[in-house]
């Protein structure tokens, strides 16, 4: 926090009065964000954890669906602590996205080791610099 003195009153009366200043949390919209950024994509740019997309693709031998019921509920555990955001599956293409907050991309990956099903996974780790969409929003505001 900054101090400086400011001349204030009219042109017969001024007075030099000490004023706190304490600069913004975020800089002007035309600066260094589009004005089109919204808040959500702001605030993930700036939160101290990091979000991941991890891309999986699995294989299925004949223990494979022995060992969903107890990764699932492994899932259901890491969604519920805020961890995993969304979780997808396509059984097309034995493929599986998840988005994740963590701090760093080995802390993802202890994530997923602890998981059943990981001696069947290759996976890739990417972290995001900009996620948006419906779940980010706020909700839309219903006047009475």
């Amino acid at each position: 926090m900054a101090a400086f003195i400011e001349t204030r009153g009219s042109p017969d009366s001024y007075r030099e009065v000490r004023v706190q200043y304490s600069p913004p949390l975020f800089p002007p919209a035309n600066t260094v964000f589009p004005r089109c950024a919204t808040f959500p994509v702001l605030f993930c740019l700036l939160s101290v954890m990091k979000k991941y997309q991890v891309t999986i693709q699995f294989e299925m031998p004949d223990d494979f669906m022995e060992l969903v019921p107890p990764h699932r509920t492994y899932i259901n555990y890491l969604i519920n602590k805020d961890i995993v955001d969304q979780y997808a599956v396509s059984m097309e293409t034995q493929r599986v996205w998840i988005t994740l907050n963590a701090g760093n991309k080995k802390e993802v990956e202890e994530y997923l080791k602890k998981s059943p099903l990981f001696k069947f996974w290759t996976f890739e780790i990417d972290e995001l610099f900009v996620i948006d969409g419906h779940h980010y929003r706020l909700p839309a505001v219903q006047p009475n």
